[in-house]
């Protein structure tokens, strides 16, 4: 592991860290030295998904014992 991040903001904030923006994924490349296309994001809701495409970054969704349907409305 060569770091451990997290949004310093107040869950009520409405940063732009996390939740469908990407500006967490944009602080970790930039103190990673990584470029986004290159990675891979790993999801659990379909938000995250989009988000990553936002980003440049393939997804990979994990399910948890959820189907796809259960995510995608079917």
């Amino acid at each position: 592991m060569d770091a451990l991040m997290q949004c310093p903001h107040d869950p009520a904030s409405g940063c732009g860290c996390w939740g469908g923006y990407p500006g967490f994924l944009y602080a970790a490349a930039a103190r990673l030295d990584l470029r986004l296309d290159e990675c891979y994001l790993l999801c659990d809701q379909a938000g995250d998904v989009l988000l990553a495409y936002r980003v440049g970054c393939r997804p990979m969704l994990i399910l948890d014992g959820r189907g796809i349907g259960d995510l995608y409305d079917g």
